[in-house]
């Protein structure tokens, strides 16, 4: 198991979540800190019926993220510059 703490704060990442019908989906996130179940992240989702991105921050298992080298088009949300 690991601690998480192989991510730093700010570190780009995706947080892999696998819906019902199995399928893995890889949502960008960033790293906003450090919690005794996990790492914090603040995910962000772009919605393109109303065109505008979601974020929200979760407390997830570091086995569920995996580094992003790439930055997104929604990164100022992910980091609190934009709030979306």
């Amino acid at each position: 198991m690991t601690s998480g703490h192989e991510f730093s704060v700010d570190d780009k990442v995706y947080y892999l979540y696998t819906n019902a019908s199995g399928t893995c989906v890889k949502f960008a996130a960033i790293v906003i800190g450090h919690e005794p179940d996990g790492v914090a992240v603040r995910v962000g989702r772009y919605d393109p019926e109303r065109m505008e991105v979601a974020t929200f921050e979760s407390v997830v298992p570091a086995a569920l993220l995996q580094t992003r080298t790439i930055s997104c088009s929604y990164e100022d949300e992910l980091t609190g510059r934009n709030p979306g």
